[in-house]
């Protein structure tokens, strides 16, 4: 499958979708309801790290998945770090930002993985002291 869904971490709250390769829209479809179906897996919040380093489709049909994912996002989802950023993905967030805003919650753009980490580390601060 051209999307693939991993736990980054052992805790399971770290979820990492990272696309390989030409994609379609039904890939992308099925990559979001096994991605359900983890979220729905545990009871704690989980952040996702979409990794395009590896993509190779146009993201502009990215635009046409918004609307229809936007209603279906988890209780559990907390953010979203993308990896492998150009300028034309970044415009692309701005857009779901305004069309998917709950899909969007805490959207990031980074280069690496590691920067990824980071800026979950970072969310999960702020999460942990709002609630105190």
């Amino acid at each position: 499958m051209p999307i693939l869904l991993v736990w980054d971490n052992d805790q399971k709250s770290i979820l990492r979708q990272v696309y390989v390769g030409h994609w379609t829209q039904e890939d992308f479809f099925a990559s979001f309801a096994e991605a359900e179906a983890l979220y729905s897996s545990v009871e704690h919040d989980i952040d996702l790290i979409i990794d395009l380093r590896q993509n190779q489709t146009n993201p502009l049909s990215m635009i046409n998945t918004f609307s229809r994912t936007e209603s279906r996002v988890h209780p559990n989802h907390a953010s979203v770090t993308v990896v492998g950023v150009n300028s034309f993905i970044r415009v692309l967030g701005g857009i779901s930002l305004k069309l998917a805003p709950r899909l969007s919650r805490n959207l990031a753009f980074v280069a690496t993985l590691d920067e990824a980490y980071a800026h979950i580390r970072q969310m999960r601060a702020r999460r942990l002291a709002s609630r105190v």
